[in-house]
Formats: structure tokens, sequence, C-alpha cells
């Protein structure tokens, strides 16, 4: 069993909906709260952006919180800044050996052809969309089941005719 996320600090950035959290495990992570905020009527409060300066920690660092219920766990925010950290070829390549997957296996499962998975793992810039599904995988591994399809070492053998 991992611990739960525990945030240290917590501060706005100049940028709206951004904050700049410490956790207590030594990260720290600019997170921007522009989605959650605008997707979920329950804070809508702190759209405004004097409210949402008002933040501040709660329940010994177990999320933050604008007052009158209007709050985030810090899972949910550890959760944010891992999926808003860059994804670049070092984290593709730890996700595909994580897998356990050839690099045929990895396009197939992300519909991409094998020359871009090599590009990927050479260094060059993954979209967005990639690194999320990747990311989904790992937090969901059906999800990397339901679309993986072994395959076997060599050329395919000729049909006979």
């Amino acid at each position: 069993m991992t611990d739960l996320p525990s945030i240290k600090t917590v501060e706005t950035l100049p940028e709206p909906y951004r904050l700049r959290i410490a956790f207590r495990d030594g990260r720290t992570a600019d997170v921007d709260l522009q989605g959650i905020v605008h997707r979920y009527q329950a804070l809508a409060p702190v759209r405004d952006p004097e409210r949402f300066r008002a933040v501040r920690m709660i329940r010994y660092g177990h999320g933050i919180t604008w007052g009158n219920d209007l709050d985030v766990s810090a899972d949910t925010l550890s959760a944010l800044a891992d999926a808003q950290a860059p994804f670049a070829a070092d984290d593709f390549r730890r996700w595909q050996e994580t897998a356990r997957l050839s690099n045929q296996e990895a396009a197939d499962v992300l519909g991409l052809s094998i020359e871009t998975i090599k590009k990927y793992r050479a260094g060059s810039r993954i979209p967005a969309v990639v690194a999320l599904a990747c990311r989904a995988t790992q937090h969901a591994p059906a999800l990397l089941a339901a679309r993986f399809r072994p395959r076997r070492a060599g050329r395919p053998r000729k049909a006979a005719a």
C-alpha cells in the first residue's frame, strides 16, 4: 500500500488558477486547476480570481480549501500534477518497459507506426494525446490489456498454397 499524498505548502501563482504545491514526499509542482474549477459546478465560486487566491491548506495537508466546503484533496492535486508533468522520451521508454511491450506491440496498442515509436524513444516530441494514453494505461491496466495483441518474433510464415 502506498501512502496518500500530503501537502506541505500551497501558494498561488500569478497565472489564473495556478498553484505551487510542495508535497511532503519532496515533490514540488505548479498545478493548473483551471480544468476542474471550470468543469465542476461545486467549484464555481472560486472562478472569481480574488476568491481563488484565498486558498489554504486543510486537514494536516490532506487537501486545500477556499472555505464553505470548497476543497480539493491532496490525492486529486497529486494526480493533476502527474498528468500535467512533461512526458519525454525517458518517460515513454519507462512506460514501454514497465508495460513489457516491444516496439511493434507499443505501436499496435497506441495505433501508431513502429517508426513513430522509434522516434519517440529517440527523443521526438510526444503529443499530449499519446502521453495521456500512456499514463491512462499505467493507472488502468485493463485499458492496455484491451488493446494488447502479442507479437511473435521473426517474420510471419507464408500461407500454404
